[in-house]
């Protein structure tokens, strides 16, 4: 097409502008917005192709492709299914050293697999007939078909691709940049609950790896951690440990998202770098470290990853008796932390188990109120801990003593009136938007607080993680009798 072909020619001279790519669509009687921009991508990935296909240093190519990232018109057209699924191509300098992690431990006849390949960023680093795409979308489908790729196919990816397909454990390297939307239904692998998008996605991937394959993957934020430096209670949680114990995680890095912006957007995003399947699922996501702060540039991000290059697989140079140890460690993390992410049943120590009320904290409590027994599950959420349980509880009237929301009701609830809310109301604003109070916290407990209420949230119940509201304290000074 002249499009692409003049395209490629002003890349090649130096910088494309908007101006001049407008320009060229209108000569060509190009007047989609979408089709423009998905044919200046698709010029973008032939020529990242031919520079990272060239026989020279690594860091060299690398160089030249953050350079044309750098040369490439701003691609900020967005379609209203690209928002709602939160559609980003990968940043071709990004791609680029993602594959070749990926390519870096393979050899011989080798496949790759890419099952959201929009217009196959994240191949450059490979020749096409090693790699199968999948694209959903039917511009950058088509697009697809012009590469000479092994197999290009359109199906939805999150079928199970390795049994629907027969592709278990057939690819030597996975390469994905999913989009970021949540799922209507969650789906359920194993015994781990999964609704985003991009962590399914992910999963059905890495389903079609060999057991020594490599994987470099990019899904949605950056990992947030709680006060104890444990991944932050929710989704990524339940996420990563489903891949820290399946897979050996070389690393995860966050990367900032202002490295997207010349792809229109500047969201935060984790590229996983994986090496080989576990033989036996057991592990955790490690605690937070300096690893963990974002990456802001290309060329940090260039060390980070060729910094995993030669690393030999953990599980096969340890020596024995320090690899029982490490997996017995790990197997008590993973008990601990699966019993919270376990599916819920219909009765618990607390009585009926309602789980309709997920970040719905008023509606759990007037619930609660109502039939005066049970427990709302992950009613309550914060983004420094996560999910948080309101359970019904009990309290002695001539003691004043018990736990839960009836305790705080028959403790407080006069006083809560006093200062013109409903419990329903003031609980989850001082629970949500309360300090921490480091001083009251321990790890038993956790506190948080406003000027005149504190709210006691307990992380474990009997030697489990389950985060739930315990009680609460009047924190005014009593008047003198």
């Amino acid at each position: 097409m002249n499009f692409v072909t003049k395209i490629k020619q002003l890349l090649s001279d130096g910088k494309l502008t908007r101006h001049q790519a407008d320009a060229i669509a209108k000569e060509e009687g190009i007047v989609d917005k979408t089709v423009q921009k998905e044919l200046t991508e698709l010029t973008i990935v032939l020529v990242a192709r031919e520079i990272a296909l060239q026989d020279i240093p690594l860091n060299v190519r690398f160089s030249q492709i953050v350079r044309l990232y750098q040369n490439q018109t701003n691609i900020s057209h967005r379609t209203s299914q690209s928002i709602m699924l939160q559609q980003y191509s990968t940043p071709a300098p990004i791609s680029f050293i993602a594959g070749e992690y990926v390519k870096h431990g393979l050899q011989g006849n080798y496949q790759i697999l890419e099952p959201s390949a929009g217009n196959g960023l994240l191949t450059v680093a490979f020749p096409t007939k090693k790699v199968l795409v999948n694209e959903i979308d039917e511009i950058r489908n088509q697009n697809l078909q012009g590469q000479d790729y092994m197999k290009v196919m359109r199906v939805d990816g999150t079928t199970d691709l390795a049994r629907l397909y027969q592709f278990e454990s057939l690819f030597d390297g996975i390469v994905t940049n999913p989009p970021f939307g949540t799922m209507d239904k969650a789906l359920t692998i194993g015994e781990y609950k999964i609704n985003h998008l991009d962590h399914v996605m992910c999963i059905r991937a890495l389903d079609c790896m060999k057991d020594n394959g490599r994987a470099a993957m990019i899904i949605g934020g950056h990992t947030n951690y709680d006060a104890k430096g444990r991944v932050q209670a929710g989704k990524n949680r339940i996420f990563l440990t489903y891949i820290y114990s399946h897979y050996n995680v070389e690393d995860i890095i966050n990367i900032d998202g202002s490295l997207y912006s010349r792809q229109g957007t500047s969201f935060n995003v984790r590229l996983i770098l994986i090496n080989g399947r576990k033989a036996k699922p057991q592990g955790y996501p490690p605690l937070k470290n300096d690893d963990a702060n974002p990456i802001t540039d290309f060329e940090s991000l260039y060390d980070r990853v060729t910094g995993q290059f030669g690393k030999a697989n953990r599980e096969t140079t340890l020596d024995k008796t320090k690899r029982i140890r490490i997996a017995e460690a790990e197997a008590k993390a993973l008990l601990l932390i699966k019993s919270q992410m376990s599916t819920i049943g219909n009765i618990s120590d607390f009585g009926e188990v309602f789980t309709q009320f997920k970040g719905k904290p008023k509606q759990a409590i007037k619930h609660l109120m109502k039939v005066k027994q049970g427990e709302a599950v992950n009613a309550l959420y914060r983004d420094d801990i996560g999910f948080i349980d309101i359970v019904w509880g009990e309290n002695d009237p001539k003691t004043n003593k018990g736990f839960g929301l009836k305790h705080i009701i028959e403790k407080h609830g006069k006083e809560i009136e006093q200062l013109g809310f409903k419990v329903e109301d003031f609980i989850p604003i001082v629970v949500q938007f309360g300090e921490y109070n480091k001083k009251v916290s321990d790890n038993e407990r956790l506190a948080f607080e406003g000027k005149m209420f504190r709210f006691i949230i307990e992380p474990y119940y009997k030697g489990r993680i389950k985060q739930w509201l315990l009680t609460a304290f009047d924190l005014r000074k009593k008047p003198k009798k």
